[in-house]
């Protein structure tokens, strides 16, 4: 069995890991949790970007992956927790306004 097979999917709570880096984050989300009509998405979701790297999101189908990437593109406005852009809390509510911060999304 790889290692992928026993990660936790992208709905996981898990806290914000140490990495040592002494600068600040440039990207902070915060328990977010996304429900639709019978589902909850996303629960308490937390995911961190220090300058100079690279993040890749891996899971199921349905782990959450682009429902993740949506709310940080602009396209779902509605969801609960926080997201933090250079330290600044911040609420995107359509992509118009992540592009402004220098966000976006291309959709598969």
């Amino acid at each position: 069995m790889s290692d992928l097979e026993n990660a936790p999917s992208i709905a996981t709570s898990n806290p914000l890991p140490e990495t040592g880096n002494s600068k600040p984050p440039v990207l902070t989300m915060r328990s977010i949790t996304k429900r639709f009509p019978g589902v909850v998405a996303l629960s308490e979701v937390n995911f961190t970007v220090y300058p100079g790297e690279v993040h890749v999101l891996v899971g199921e189908d349905g782990a959450g992956k682009s429902t993740l990437m949506k709310i940080l593109s602009g396209v779902y406005g509605d969801y609960e927790g926080q997201l933090e852009l250079d330290g600044n809390l911040t609420r995107l509510r359509s992509p118009r306004d992540a592009q402004k911060h220098g966000i976006a999304m291309i959709h598969q």
